[in-house]
């Protein structure tokens, strides 16, 4: 399984399969049905990049957009993307969030009124399949300020959202997450699917 990368698979889907692979066996040996994890020596390849052909030099992206940069991306990202996805950038752009921590935020992590967002928690998984976890470290744990830019997309993503769900048949019933799957409202969108066109 772990070695399948020419099949298509690409690293993270292996490692998550590995990870998951590896709590499985781990849950069974501690009840007594197995004596060893079979995943344990698995060795999950590298991704190879290609060599660079004589004279060609390394493309660098650069760690972070200028002002002007970002204030284009998000009008681009704005006119051909969905309210949801466009806002999601919109939140991670001006508050520093993690993708996963973004994922994880439900409306009531968030406060209108003082502008805040209590980062509390991170999602793990896909779709239907998620949990909660902790943050990443003690310090990832905070209350995060935003301004005007950040509390109108969460304003108009709500309203859009007040619309979907009114004719949406399925629906999460258990968790009020700020952003959603696209093929399934009110279920947190997938942290591997963020740079998707949807």
């Amino acid at each position: 399984m772990f070695g399948e990368r020419k099949k298509g698979f690409s690293r993270s889907t292996i490692t998550t399969a590995h990870t998951a692979g590896s709590l499985m066996f781990e849950h069974t040996k501690r009840g007594g049905l197995l004596e060893s994890d079979p995943t344990a020596e698995a060795i999950i390849p590298r991704e190879r990049q290609p060599a660079r052909k004589p004279g060609e030099k390394r493309h660098v992206l650069p760690k972070f957009l200028e002002k002007d940069e970002l204030k284009a991306f998000l009008q681009l990202c704005r006119f051909v993307l969905t309210t949801n996805r466009w806002a999601l950038f919109v939140v991670l752009a001006y508050t520093g969030l993690r993708i996963s921590e973004a994922a994880g935020l439900q409306w009531e992590d968030i406060d209108m009124k003082k502008r805040t967002i209590d980062v509390n928690k991170q999602l793990y998984g896909l779709s239907k399949n998620y949990t909660f976890i902790p943050p990443k470290n003690e310090q990832s744990e905070r209350v995060v300020s935003f301004g005007d830019t950040v509390a109108k997309a969460l304003e108009l993503l709500k309203e859009c959202q007040q619309d979907e769900r009114l004719s949406a048949k399925l629906f999460n019933p258990n968790d009020n997450f700020v952003f959603w799957c696209p093929t399934l409202p009110d279920y947190p969108i997938a942290i591997t699917g963020v740079g998707a066109r949807n």
